[in-house]
């Protein structure tokens, strides 16, 4: 376990008187800032902007209402227009031409916009749904019909209704004439978000966003910021539907407390705008002030962590380096090595540190390659535990047929066995094709089939994606010898079958090899410390953990009367992949 202390700098002492003088500047700064920011965030620079802002807003929303007021009477003057209007009824061809005008006009912001062309007995074309206060004759002498009347050329209407789904603003109107009868109307739509958007170019300040009302030559409202985009309603109840008759700032202010408030007439168009600034954001200026001091001290804390680290790292860098690289050492790995050309005592300890981590993996490389080789040692031992059992009872099996004088099973017998005996001799690698491994199985087989005749049945079963693989040598005889011995042989005449079956489910092979002898009432663990019965069966378990680890093994059931099943998991490995 590594104990990391911490060190104390003996320039400590130093360290403090300069930060220290280091604090001063910076306060004398902030002083000066804060006395800045108080000299010119009053209400008087507010006004200034203020009135700016609104000869900004008026040049901007007088051109843009000019154009289209230009625009709307030179298409009421032309004379495509009069033709259409002259006619019983909108042709195809006139509603594509009128559709094409319109949106010229509109342009962009034909989103925000609707147009109408209406004659004088209800029949129209537009871009929308005509509102009901449009529908002629009934309305021929109202509102903004009657105002088109009465004046010569465009007239800009305030839309009292209100839409809430379209919030229009304010309506274009121009009558078109011929022999100096009126024979139809051209009206445009103006939604406040048209006029919203042609604001926010000037709404920004540096004491935050002007919020602006606007109203027409009766006072009455025809943009509203407050019932657009604004976090307070409280105004609502004062713009949103009402008039203002008073437009005095004095009086604005004295209505709308908490706020700065200024108004000014187009001089061109018949409206006023209403800017208003809320005097919280003067007092935001406070807040502002204070955010200022914090930056400065927080800059003042990292000038001195900087100070700090230049003067402190030729003596804690290489103790902090010699640290990360220790708590990055890993048994086995490759050694850390550190590369310094100091002389003095630090690089001592560098050197002395590389040869540490030198022997350390050396030491480890040498533990390792001990380990391994017991590994291969213990496994090469329970290979040859095998032996005795299955040379002994082939021999015996051998004996009694030279008892018995029958020579070609004796032949037979000894071939079989000779197979076996090759395998088992080849001692180069410890793992063998998945084929080759059931043809060993089969020649075991084959040799007890003479000694227990027909009492004995045999069958294997190997899936064609199996094959490809390698398996431990001698995984399947310990368990065969175990089922005959344990299963079948205490059957007696009566006799019995093994079968062997082979799978691969993903990146796992799986065998079984199955009896249907006696059965056994014991569980694996059981089996696995019963020295009497289960070595064959301990053998093959403990091979598999040393070939693959503790998380492998077999896997046993067994009922009395009814047969055993022993499983084999383990990951597939093609040959070469090994390393027993």
């Amino acid at each position: 376990m590594m104990i990391r202390k911490k060190l104390k700098p003996s320039f400590k002492r130093k360290l403090t008187i300069t930060l220290l003088l280091l604090s001063i500047l910076p306060m004398l700064v902030l002083s000066f800032f804060s006395l800045y920011f108080v000299n010119t965030s009053d209400v008087t620079s507010v006004r200034s902007r203020l009135d700016e802002t609104l000869n900004s807003a008026d040049r901007l929303v007088t051109t843009n209402f000019e154009r289209i007021a230009d625009d709307l009477d030179s298409l009421a003057v032309s004379s495509k227009m009069v033709n259409v209007l002259k006619q019983d009824e909108f042709t195809a061809n006139d509603r594509m031409e009128l559709n094409k005008d319109f949106y010229l006009l509109m342009g962009k912001d034909s989103a925000y916009m609707s147009m109408y062309l209406i004659k004088p007995d209800g029949t129209y074309f537009g871009t929308d749904t005509l509102p009901d206060h449009y529908q002629l004759p009934d309305y021929e002498n109202w509102g903004i019909f009657r105002e088109s009347k009465n004046t010569n050329g465009v007239f800009m209407y305030p839309n009292y209704s209100l839409d809430e789904t379209k919030k229009n603003s304010t309506s274009f109107i121009r009558s078109v004439v011929d022999q100096k009868q009126i024979i139809g109307y051209i009206i445009v739509d103006i939604g406040s978000e048209y006029i919203q958007n042609l604001l926010s170019i000037v709404k920004g300040t540096a004491f935050g966003y002007i919020q602006f009302v606007i109203t027409g030559n009766h006072d009455e409202v025809i943009y509203n910021d407050f019932s657009t985009n604004s976090v307070s309603n409280s105004l609502d109840r004062m713009f949103r539907y009402g008039q203002v008759f008073d437009r005095s700032d004095a009086t604005l202010e004295q209505e709308l407390s908490g706020m700065i408030a200024m108004s000014q007439k187009s001089q061109k168009l018949n409206i006023t705008y209403l800017g208003l600034i809320p005097k919280a954001m003067l007092e935001e200026q406070g807040s502002l002030l204070t955010i200022i001091i914090v930056i400065l001290l927080a800059i003042v804390v990292i000038a001195v962590s900087i100070i700090s680290w230049l003067v402190g790292r030729n003596i804690s860098n290489p103790v902090v380096e010699l640290a990360n690289k220790m708590s990055q050492f890993t048994p086995g790995a490759q050694p850390i090595h550190l590369m310094t050309n100091r002389e003095d005592e630090v690089g001592v300890i560098y050197e002395q540190f590389d040869l540490l981590m030198d022997r350390m993996y050396r030491y480890h490389a040498e533990d390792i390659e001990k380990q391994d080789l017991l590994r291969k040692a213990e496994i090469k031992s329970l290979i040859a535990q095998i032996n005795p059992h299955f040379l002994y009872n082939t021999f015996d099996s051998i004996k009694w047929k030279a008892k018995l004088q029958e020579t070609d099973d004796i032949v037979f017998m000894v071939t079989e066995l000779g197979i076996l005996l090759k395998g088992n001799m080849d001692m180069s690698t410890m793992f063998v094709g998945v084929d080759e491994e059931m043809r060993l199985i089969e020649s075991y087989v084959n040799i007890q089939k003479i000694r227990y005749g027909e009492r004995l049945s045999f069958s294997i079963s190997v899936q064609d994606d199996v094959r490809p693989y390698v398996i431990p040598k001698f995984l399947f005889q310990p368990l065969v010898e175990n089922a005959i011995m344990h299963g079948i042989e205490p059957l007696g005449e009566t006799g019995g079958r093994i079968e062997i079956h082979a799978w691969k489910v993903e990146e796992y092979l799986y065998f079984s090899v199955y009896d249907n002898g006696v059965g056994s009432s014991k569980t694996l663990e059981e089996l696995l410390h019963d020295d009497n019965r289960s070595i064959g069966v301990k053998n093959v378990d403990r091979r598999i953990k040393l070939y693959y680890g503790e998380n492998y093994g077999l896997r046993w059931k067994s009922e009395p009367h009814f047969g055993t099943t022993v499983i084999i998991q383990i990951p597939i490995q093609m040959k070469g992949d090994h390393h027993v």
